[in-house]
């Protein structure tokens, strides 16, 4: 048997602070600052969960990246080429495998997985991992399973509360699973969340596993391929966008938007994924083009 949930994970902050405009119903200030912090891995370690190797000594080989402790949609991840880090940096080993997000609701210490996504990542050499977007998919019992022990796990050693997000990697050659970050807020999943999940704050009987959605959603970023400033037609453009429920974080007027920074977020579903992808690329060249 197969299950369809959504799920999105991380929450991508940048200078813009695009998406970062969330409110936090859920896990206290200082919950959230010790999740971003060294104690994070060394208390997964503790508790016998898995996470990938890191270090604050420069390895001997290149299957390193570098990253922040406060790291979120792959903004601070990149390659190692730095001689030196920085006072909130580490060198994390290279996983390679399918790159996961889930979602889970805890309410009264009962915990609900509510969306699993794959993510993507923009083609970018020197930030290899900065998410791109999630499309929900399809999971097996067994590894359901496995990442609702994970949440519970988690969810016991900080005691979260509210929407939290969970970055994982499924190791190819050992399906084993390695938590990379760990997210106390809605991030990039919260319109699918929402669509899937209409009353979320209202509806305390949590649903069971197999209570499934037999649709795709998918949330997408849009990143500018050079230096915009909305203003006249690329406005109007914007403006003619913004009673669609496909679009959101739109830019305001006059706003300056650089080269490889976001320029807003998509939300579509569909019944199948690859459709769903072809439906991204398709806005995504209108957007583009009219903001040439």
């Amino acid at each position: 048997m197969e299950i369809l949930i959504g799920s999105g994970f991380a929450e991508l902050i940048n200078e813009n602070d695009l998406i970062s405009r969330r409110k936090n119903r859920g896990n206290s200030s200082n919950i959230l600052k010790d999740i971003n912090s060294q104690a994070f891995f060394q208390d997964l370690k503790q508790k016998g969960i898995r996470v990938p190797q890191w270090s604050r000594k420069k390895p001997i080989n290149d299957k390193y990246l570098i990253k922040k402790f406060k790291s979120y949609g792959g903004v601070f991840i990149k390659n190692l080429k730095s001689n030196s880090l920085k006072q909130d940096e580490y060198y994390q080993k290279k996983i390679f495998g399918e790159h996961l997000s889930i979602q889970f609701f805890v309410l009264n210490k009962k915990i609900e997985v509510l969306t699993i996504c794959n993510q993507y990542f923009q083609e970018d050499t020197y930030k290899p991992f900065l998410i791109k977007g999630i499309i929900t998919k399809k999971i097996n019992c067994s590894l359901f399973d496995k990442l609702s022990k994970i949440c519970k796990q988690v969810t016991q050693i900080y005691n979260l509360n509210g929407i939290n997000n969970l970055d994982l990697i499924l190791e190819l050659e050992t399906e084993k699973i390695y938590i990379a970050e760990l997210n106390g807020r809605p991030g990039l999943s919260t319109n699918l969340i929402y669509k899937i999940h209409r009353n979320i704050y209202k509806d305390v009987n949590f649903r069971n596993k197999e209570n499934t959605i037999k649709r795709f959603f998918g949330t997408q970023i849009i990143y500018s391929k050079k230096k915009i400033l909305i203003n006249g037609k690329k406005f109007d453009f914007i403006k003619s966008l913004k009673n669609s429920r496909s679009f959101s974080e739109l830019p305001l007027e006059n706003a300056k938007i650089n080269k490889n920074e976001p320029i807003c977020l998509i939300h579509l579903e569909s019944n199948d994924t690859e459709k769903l992808k072809k439906k991204f690329k398709k806005l995504s060249y209108i957007i583009l083009n009219n903001l040439d």
